[in-house]
């Protein structure tokens, strides 16, 4: 049997952390023992593995501040479990284990490399660049990614490219569901209603959204703005005071996190990315298609 160490930087809700989640709910336990090791706390995501009986661990780091004891702990980890494989998601995780993995025994170390571009993390960036030799290779889910990290200088032994994918079962039109929740958010069965799924994030630009969604209003009173995602609720006063602003606050309906994005997405006629930079291989464009 396999052992493989999966090293994320933090398990709230996102697109890298429902992937994994995915990967080690999905894959053959008979062949494949996964661990996943969070480098912060257990999210939102970590109970629901923990629910579908994966292993979980948590180095309790906070964000933004270098802790040599959470390097003590993953060494640790790994010692322990000695593990075939370390698969670590996203730049701070990379990083962390790549040092790690030098004090424990000997383990492939696979970066996964989810975005096609980012402004956030440098100065890792930078290390990374430096680093990338020693990996035994980077997972991609989009070619953007793969030539935006060359140009930045990264190097591994080997690139694979893994396009992100969802269960078409799940992820299928609820014509029942979406009468429920149009019902629900006081959405007439002949408006328009057009989806932004996506957390409050510089990278997602839900100020181009709204500014779009004000201009097509003028045009199109049967239209309707769904947005869903972290922090993108009443309580946010700077989303609120945008959508006051323009002047479409009866259009906007704000719903916040939700796990039933099935339900979500087959209310909606059409769903949007409105992303400036970064996106690789979005997971909500394609569970919207599917």
């Amino acid at each position: 049997m396999a052992v493989i160490v999966h090293l994320i930087t933090g398990l709230e809700t996102g697109g890298a952390e429902r992937m994994l989640a995915r990967l080690v709910t999905g894959i053959d336990r008979e062949r494949h023992r996964s661990i996943v090791v969070s480098m912060t706390g257990p999210g939102v995501v970590g109970p629901l593995l923990e629910r579908a009986g994966v292993e979980l661990h948590t180095l309790a780091m906070r964000r933004g501040i270098a802790d040599l004891r959470g390097i003590a702990r993953l060494a640790a980890i790994l010692r322990e479990v000695q593990p075939d494989i370390l698969q670590t998601w996203l730049y701070h995780a990379d990083l962390l284990g790549t040092v790690a993995r030098s004090l424990a025994p000997p383990c492939a170390l696979f970066w996964n490399v989810q975005c096609a571009e980012s402004i956030d993390a440098e100065i890792v960036r930078r290390l990374l660049v430096w680093c990338s030799a020693r990996t035994d290779a980077v997972i991609v889910n989009s070619l953007a990614g793969k030539r935006f990290h060359e140009q930045l200088g990264y190097r591994p032994r080997r690139w694979e490219h893994i396009p992100n994918g969802c269960d078409t079962n799940v992820f299928r039109f609820d014509a029942a569901a979406r009468r429920g929740l149009r019902q629900e958010l006081g959405i007439p069965d002949d408006a328009v209603a057009i989806g932004l799924p996506a957390r409050f994030h510089p990278m997602k630009d839900h100020a181009n959204f709204l500014a779009a969604a004000a201009r097509l209003a003028t045009v199109r009173p049967d239209t309707v703005f769904v947005l869903v995602g972290p922090d993108v609720d009443v309580a946010n006063r700077a989303l609120g005071d945008t959508v006051a602003a323009y002047r479409i606050t009866e259009r906007v309906r704000l719903l916040g996190e939700r796990s039933d994005m099935t339900t979500i997405y087959s209310a909606l006629d059409i769903a949007t990315l409105s992303s400036a930079f970064g996106e690789g291989c979005p997971n909500v464009l394609v569970e919207a298609m599917s």
